[in-house]
């Protein structure tokens, strides 16, 4: 993450360095002042001194087992990132600030009388952190800071940019669960006289979300009710914004307008004669406290018209919602299975999709360390389908699966599935890295459009710029990739299947959150539940 703060810096330099802004206030001061200049020029030198810790912190992820004066090195590193970064943010502020004032005759007096300080600030500020940079670099001479030999490095090239087609790649559907699938459907196939409670539970990973939602899209059940909602609940809800979302999606133009000032007693009464005369199939995802369905039970449950109500929960007392006879507990895969869903998504890109005899062996024991997960098999399977498939780089990466789940000290509140996608975020490629961990402000599943991403994305100079394509264009294939490798996941897809929205998994989330806490990236401050019905 320490190279991703810097390739972020490096971004950064380049646009000041290439602003006409910078050009057309370097170019025609007058020959008394010259500070801009000197700025820009200190600019330029820490920019070489980056690029050097650059190619070090490359080689840096690459690798495991740091020592401790090694951690702290790198600690130092991103700080003093991060300090370039704020002094260039003031650079750009500046320039625009006092841009206008140059072309209607009034800098020079403006900045003799009120610029001249902030600018020999900045200059100053510079040379400080020229002598930081320059110390660093002692210091880690002086203290024989080097990288662990071997550790799994990656010696070979590798091209991170995914052909076009795989940006549209529809996975197979679950494997292992088919037993599983037609006991839902036979359960929401049955004629009840009142409303039926449903639930799926199991730990985090284990496919809960992606049954049901398979079972939801099916047709065959979509017909049989007048109306199908779906509620991402999650740890924080509101009865009442429930509601509303659920009289929203049903009436839809038909809504009254002013349904986010309706509360209490009236909204109640909206959403029972919404529900009256319609069979509704509502699905409750990612329940954390029986209080959800206790809150709407009074009004989704006392209808007669053959209602269902799916739960998926991590949570065996929310699953107890439902009658004994309609909980269904999904477990982990057993070898079969979750070598054949590591098979589908490793060699993706084969006609076949089998795994080639020689690294057989290899791949069962990278599977087996996934403890019968399928996010977990998924994630890594998708990993290794962007390395080269041979014995060596296999086994790279099947030595740097059992580093992560080693219990060391730092990481033992981390679960498997966590450290296995943490292992994924470590091969992602630098560019990559920023723009996932920013994906962690927006709040427990919420839906983010593709629109609003790439524009953050480009504000917050996470874009690397190249010649002959927009920086939008660049944050689009940005975001394919990590959909490709399974750190986004795509909600809905308009024409031509671009994508239109998508969202964090929540323990991908959990992943980026912990990373941004840690890399002091960005800190997220909580606030109101997020709900969305699709």
């Amino acid at each position: 993450m320490a190279q991703g703060v810097v390739f972020a810096v490096l971004c950064k330099i380049g646009s000041v360095l290439a602003s006409s802004a910078s050009i057309t206030l370097g170019g025609r001061f007058d020959a008394n002042l010259t500070i801009i200049n000197e700025i820009e020029n200190r600019i330029k030198q820490i920019e070489v001194e980056l690029k050097l810790m650059q190619a070090f912190l490359r080689q840096a992820q690459k690798q495991e087992g740091y020592s401790e004066p090694t951690e702290v090195y790198l600690q130092e590193v991103r700080k003093a990132a991060f300090e370039i970064e704020d002094i260039i943010d003031e650079f750009l502020y500046l320039s625009v600030k006092h841009k206008s004032r140059f072309f209607n005759g009034e800098f020079l007096s403006y900045f003799r009388k009120l610029g001249k300080t902030s600018w020999h600030k900045i200059a100053g500020d510079l040379k400080d952190l020229q002598c930081h940079l320059q110390n660093l670099q002692n210091l880690r001479v002086q203290y024989e800071i080097q990288l662990p030999n071997g550790g799994g490095g990656l010696t070979h090239k590798e091209d991170h940019r995914l052909p076009h087609h795989l940006s549209y790649y529809l996975a197979d559907k679950m494997v292992g669960v088919e037993q599983e699938k037609t006991m839902i459907i036979r359960w929401l196939s049955a004629t009840t006289r009142l409303t039926s409670v449903i639930a799926v539970w199991g730990m985090g990973g284990s496919g809960k979300t992606t049954l049901v939602n398979i079972i939801y899209e099916d047709e065959r059940i979509k017909n049989r009710f007048d109306c199908h909602v779906w509620i991402t609940v999650s740890q924080k809800f509101n009865a009442s914004d429930i509601m509303r979302k659920m009289v929203r999606h049903i009436l839809q133009s038909r809504c009254p307008s002013n349904i986010d000032s309706i509360d209490g007693r009236d909204l109640v009464e909206i959403l029972k004669r919404t529900l009256e005369q319609r069979k509704i199939l509502l699905v409750l995802d990612d329940v954390w406290c029986t209080d959800v369905w206790m809150d709407l039970a009074g009004t989704v449950g006392s209808s007669s018209n053959e209602n269902k109500v799916i739960i998926t929960t991590r949570i065996k007392e929310v699953a107890s919602l439902a009658s004994e006879d309609q909980v269904l507990e999904l477990k982990k895969l057993n070898e079969a299975d979750s070598w054949c869903l590591f098979c589908r998504w490793a060699f993706k890109n084969n006609m076949d999709r089998a795994c080639p005899p020689e690294l057989e062996p290899l791949g069962r024991e990278i599977v087996g360390k996934c403890d019968g997960l399928p996010l977990a098999v998924v994630v890594v399977g998708n990993m290794l389908s962007f390395k080269k498939q041979d014995t060596e780089e296999w086994s790279k990466c099947d030595d740097q699966i059992t580093w992560e789940l080693r219990d060391r000290l730092r990481d033992q509140e981390l679960s498997s599935v966590m450290k296995i996608l943490k292992l994924s975020y470590k091969h992602l490629p630098s560019h990559l890295k920023n723009a996932f961990v920013f994906c962690s402000i927006f709040p427990e599943d919420y839906m983010i459009t593709k629109k609003r991403l790439v524009r953050l994305w480009v504000a917050e100079d996470l874009i690397k710029p190249e010649k002959r394509r927009t920086v939008e264009e660049i944050a689009e294939e940005y975001l394919n990739e990590l959909i490709d490798r399974c750190m986004l996941q795509v909600v809905e897809r308009k024409h031509f299947r671009k994508v239109k929205e998508f969202q964090m998994h929540d323990i991908v989330r959990e992943l980026a959150i912990s990373i941004s806490e840690k890399e002091t990236f960005c800190m997220t401050q909580p606030g109101e539940p997020e709900y969305r019905c699709r």
